[in-house]
């Protein structure tokens, strides 16, 4: 896996935005962008802070799902401190994080269907069960997400 080693990494790919806001937008600050993975075909609809992480249509992104910010896997303080050095975690490598927990895991159709909430904005990744198998129920998480081109 590209940016984390260890046990943290969850799930890690490059996704292609595919629509944003197509329901139209019901927060001022926040957009919900629609798009598919390169690596594991993995459908993703996630709420964004639009002023904090603008995001289009076409634009790729990498994604990484993981349990601990730490590049080597360890698990975390429990405590964010914004005065510390974060150049040794992956805050160093992306743009946008969010911490969160998983709610809700559900099979349709043979693929599995995760339910994510990040204090209120959601994340739905749909997609095989064997690549998804690491997202358990009640797991904490950290999403991570930078631009890519």
């Amino acid at each position: 896996m590209g940016e984390a080693s260890g046990s943290a990494v969850l799930l890690e790919d490059t996704f292609r935005v595919s629509s944003v806001d197509r329901e139209g937008k019901i927060f001022q600050r926040v957009s919900r962008i629609e798009g598919s993975s390169q690596l594991y075909e993995v459908q993703i609809t996630l709420d964004v802070h639009s002023e904090l992480y603008p995001i289009e249509v076409g634009q790729y992104h990498s994604l990484l799902l993981a349990s601990s910010l730490s590049l080597d896997g360890t698990e975390n303080k429990g405590s964010y401190n914004i005065h510390e050095n974060q150049s040794n975690t992956l805050l160093s490598k992306y743009s946008y994080c969010m911490y969160g927990k998983i709610f809700k895991h559900a099979m349709d159709r043979n693929l599995l269907v995760v339910h994510i909430s990040f204090g209120g904005l959601l994340m739905t990744i749909t997609g095989q069960p064997a690549e998804l198998a690491q997202l358990e129920p009640d797991s904490l998480v950290y999403l991570l997400l930078r631009k890519l081109y």
